[in-house]
């Protein structure tokens, strides 16, 4: 059974900028209880270590991957240190995460975080969802772009 992952948290965009509502106070996710998880994940996609004073190691350190060759051991390296590091934040279990790394050119790679989470009233997730968060990581510069899921996408089924 997929873990409940559901939270309300203050909204932010990708650079990790606060939204305002249109009452003009700070957004909060209660309208889609589960883009807190989305955005805590793409926060330690994007991170290195001591970027948080309080949580050091909150961090997948793509930034260490600079340089390397776009190969399959390489992939599976990176694929290795999305996981932990999102699973050893405790944000997720284990047997609700899976990464997918395709390499895209030279020295960029297509990667998709897929969480197995439970649906609710509250979060936007259908029956059985999954929380996909795909971005694009350039692997001569270290940049990193989020990509908007695409709608109802099932990239690892469920089995029934």
């Amino acid at each position: 059974m997929p873990g409940y992952y559901d939270a309300i948290d203050f909204k932010w965009d990708d650079n990790g900028d606060y939204l305002i509502g249109k009452d003009g106070d700070f957004a909060i996710t209660d309208t889609d209880t589960i883009s807190s998880l989305s955005t805590e994940i793409k926060t330690i996609i994007a991170s290195d270590t001591g970027d948080w004073e309080m949580y050091r190691s909150l961090a997948a350190d793509l930034k260490d991957f600079i340089g390397e060759p776009n190969i399959r051991e390489v992939g599976k390296r990176i694929e290795d240190r999305i996981k932990n590091s999102i699973v050893l934040s405790r944000l997720v279990e284990s047997s609700d995460i899976k990464v997918r790394v395709t390499p895209l050119t030279h020295d960029s790679l297509m990667i998709i975080v897929i969480i197995s989470a439970t649906s609710t009233v509250t979060n936007s997730l259908e029956t059985n969802g999954q929380l996909t968060i795909p971005f694009i990581f350039d692997m001569a510069a270290g940049g990193i772009t989020f990509k908007p899921a695409a709608p109802k996408t099932n990239y690892f089924p469920v089995k029934e």
